[in-house]
């Protein structure tokens, strides 16, 4: 067994992301598969590459562990080869993404969970704020009442943020 670089990238073309971290201690990966270190995230402009350098295994475990962190299927969205919810996974691993806007800042914990659909690998994201009926990502703005909703897209190794609403 040997380990790959995995990479995923997140492209905010909302403009509203001034920060995104590895929520240390979150990645999990399939039994028995070899990992290098915590994911990294490479910001340049308005592109993250995030990469986790290990295994590929696919396993229904850390595919449960996943949608137990994120909420169930109502709150996962792969762009490309989903379905409702992941069955199998190789890994996953939580992030901590802040957003500042005109009426505030606010906060998500989001988790990026990479699969296997035909013939490549394809990626989750995931998390509370996630609404895969849109699909969109919603934000508490502070303790305003407001939120800032961005829709999704993306493909089988990428997420965009779109331009959004604050509500």
């Amino acid at each position: 067994m040997h380990t790959h670089p995995n990479k995923v990238t997140i492209k905010d073309e909302s403009r509203t992301v001034v920060g995104m971290t590895y929520l240390p201690g979150t990645l999990k990966v399939s039994k028995d598969q070899p990992f290098d270190g915590d994911p990294t995230i490479i910001s340049s402009g308005l592109l993250f590459t995030l990469e986790v350098v290990a295994g590929r295994h696919k396993t229904s475990a850390i595919a449960n562990d996943f949608n137990t962190a994120c909420g169930g299927a109502a709150f996962e969205y792969a762009p490309n080869g989903g379905g409702d919810k992941p069955s199998e996974l190789n890994f996953y691993f939580g992030i901590r993404v802040a957003f500042s806007t005109s009426q505030g800042n606010g906060v998500a914990t989001l988790y990026l969970g990479q699969g296997h659909q035909g013939a490549y690998n394809n990626w989750w994201l995931g998390g509370h704020g996630l609404l895969v009926s849109g699909p969109s990502l919603v934000v508490p703005i502070g303790d305003t009442g407001t939120e800032l909703s961005l829709p999704l897209a993306g493909t089988h190794k990428s997420f965009v943020f779109k331009p959004g609403k604050i509500r």
